[in-house]
């Protein structure tokens, strides 16, 4: 299951694209040790063998519920609670994973507003299955760690007096190819953010074992490997990887400079997994808006880092030219991590503007482009399976959709209906012949598949859904 995201929102002068201490009361587990939930036992499904079994599967939300699309099949609303928020599907796409609002049971209604941070609902982790039973709560609030504030969570300050912050669901995803998911918290209060602390665990989504991986600032956003056997994570200043029963954790294996973001976010790098098991990423300069803010500055590299997890040293595998960071993204490897597609400036950059952009297909190690595309607002979008198309979009006299290849002799624009403006979009290139597409539009959110040399096809209208709740796998 992959899903890379295309993002468009309002940025500077123009558009672009847009976790563990327990409780006073509660001891926690131990790094590695399991714990079991406060739920009851998990709830049997009576799907069989799963029904949509490698079948291409879309799972979104639409007015806060959890909905499955299958090819052939059609589509079935699976939760009608209307508290979900954001999801992830399984690799078999029997089980679907996401985020629950649920009120915040420290939230106190008579504080007096212009003291009170709280947010009246927090999020946390549940499930359902592909025929819309089992739904079973995976994690509670109760569960998640509410630091004091004399943890230095960036950022963050006291957020009532007895100095603990409000935990919430940050980031989640499924084991590759398994039951199991990991998750991580992050600080919620009413303020800018969001503050993540940070940490990882892990819950069996058929026994209910909740296994805290690691505390409170000693993890970050992390991945796992293709076999599900291990986690790599990335801090806003480290890299570490740790086997997924807890074991053999090497928390620093790279570190380097926390990059400038000129906001609240700290940024993280994306890693990406090799199929011998080594990691492969790419981290912009140090300051990468400096051309924005000074544009008569020297310009800097975008590294392309290659890091063996056998003990040998990182290196660098190349360095190409990037632009300013455009939805905390620069530089996006093909599935089989044999090319990139990042965005490049051109021209002289203006004080607080950011320059015209072009879209560059290289290879991995920023060697031998093999082909440029230079549109109004141009944006990469995701790679196709096969590694060698992709799509792309760009706003002139409205948002357009392009499939192209990596020699670029493929100019395949995408036939859309007429829309009105578009806020967001988010592509998820899902198999050889289908892609997926969510559109924030005046009035709601569209969901669309776009079959390449056949056409779009609506798929559902989401009501006031976030464009990136949805996700698929085949």
């Amino acid at each position: 299951m992959k899903q890379f995201a295309l993002w468009i929102s309002l940025f500077l002068a123009g558009v672009l694209t847009a976790c563990v201490t327990a409780s006073p009361e509660t001891p926690e587990p131990q790094q590695g040790q399991t714990a079991a939930t406060q739920a009851s036992n998990p709830t049997e499904s009576n799907f069989g063998n799963c029904a949509n079994h490698a079948q291409l599967s879309i799972a979104y939300i639409k007015d806060g519920d959890i909905w499955l699309w299958v090819e052939g099949t059609g589509r079935r609303q699976l939760t009608t609670d209307g508290d979900a928020r954001d999801l992830r599907i399984s690799d078999d796409g029997c089980r679907v994973a996401y985020a629950r609002e649920v009120a915040n049971p420290n939230y106190d209604p008579s504080e007096p507003d212009e003291y009170d941070l709280r947010l009246r609902e927090l999020e946390e982790l549940w499930m359902v299955f592909s025929d819309g039973t089992g739904q079973q709560q995976l994690a509670s609030v109760e569960q998640f760690p509410r630091p004091h504030d004399d943890y230095q969570t960036p950022g963050v300050w006291q957020v009532r007096e007895d100095g603990f912050m409000d935990t919430t669901l940050y980031h989640f995803m499924w084991q590759s190819g398994g039951v199991k998911v990991a998750f991580s918290t992050a600080a919620a209060f009413d303020g800018p953010g969001p503050f993540p602390h940070q940490d990882v665990y892990l819950v069996d989504t058929e026994t209910l074992e909740f296994t805290p991986l690691l505390p409170v600032g000693r993890g970050g956003n992390f991945v796992f490997s293709p076999d599900g056997a291990q986690l790599a994570f990335a801090a806003a200043d480290r890299i570490g990887v740790l086997n997924v029963d807890g074991s053999d954790l090497r928390d620093s294996l790279f570190s380097f400079a926390p990059i400038l973001t000129y906001t609240e976010g700290r940024y993280y790098p994306h890693l990406y997994w090799t199929q011998t098991g080594d990691l492969v990423f790419a981290l912009p300069p140090v300051d990468a808006l400096a051309e924005l803010f000074l544009p008569e500055g020297p310009s800097s590299d975008t590294i392309l880092w290659y890091l063996p997890l056998d003990g040998a040293p990182a290196f660098e595998a190349g360095a190409i030219q990037t632009a300013p960071l455009v939805g905390w993204v620069t530089v996006t490897f093909s599935p089989d991590l044999g090319r990139i597609a990042y965005l490049r400036s051109m021209g002289q950059p203006q004080l607080y503007q950011a320059p015209p952009r072009e879209l560059v297909i290289a290879l991995s190690n920023g060697s031998q482009e093999s082909a440029s595309f230079s549109y109004p607002q141009i944006l990469f979008g995701d790679w196709a399976p096969d590694n060698q198309r992709f799509i792309y979009s760009y706003e002139e006299d409205g948002l357009h959709f392009v499939i192209s290849n990596v020699d670029g002799d493929l100019h395949l624009p995408v036939d859309m209906p007429s829309l009105p403006q578009v806020y967001s979009s988010v592509l998820n290139w899902v198999s050889d012949d289908v892609i997926a597409l969510s559109l924030a539009v005046a009035g709601g959110t569209e969901l669309y598949l776009i079959r390449p040399n056949q056409g779009v096809e609506l798929l559902d209208t989401l009501g006031n859904t976030h464009v990136w709740t949805i996700d698929a796998t085949h």
